[in-house]
């Protein structure tokens, strides 16, 4: 497998689950050793087997933790230079208000 970036990663966010796509796509990665997963739907969650095709059951990871909680506030609970990588699992753009400024942007970049 192709490495991400220049300086593999080896603590990964990624903030909102969805079907859990990403989070799978974080563990196969040779270099990560931890996949923190921070969404507000505990319903997302609990429906994740439904997806398993898709995810592969990987909320069982021993790698990946999971926190029900906004994925902006669990940033910034947690000490700078926590993730070497950080991603989003958005939800479709009809739901979200796409033109809302991003709240995101509101943090500082030592995250």
């Amino acid at each position: 497998m192709a490495s991400w970036c220049v300086n593999p990663a080896a603590r990964v966010l990624v903030i909102g689950f969805g079907v859990g796509n990403t989070t799978r796509a974080a563990t196969l990665h040779p270099s990560v050793t931890r996949v923190d997963v921070a969404d507000l739907s505990t319903n997302v969650l609990r429906h994740a087997s439904y997806f398993e095709d898709a995810n592969a059951g990987v909320l069982r990871d021993p790698k990946v933790t999971v926190y029900v909680n906004d994925g902006r506030h669990h940033l910034r609970l947690q000490p700078e230079g926590t993730y070497d990588l950080i991603a989003l699992e958005p939800p479709p753009s009809r739901l979200s208000a796409s033109h809302a400024p991003n709240p995101l942007n509101t943090l500082p970049n030592s995250v």
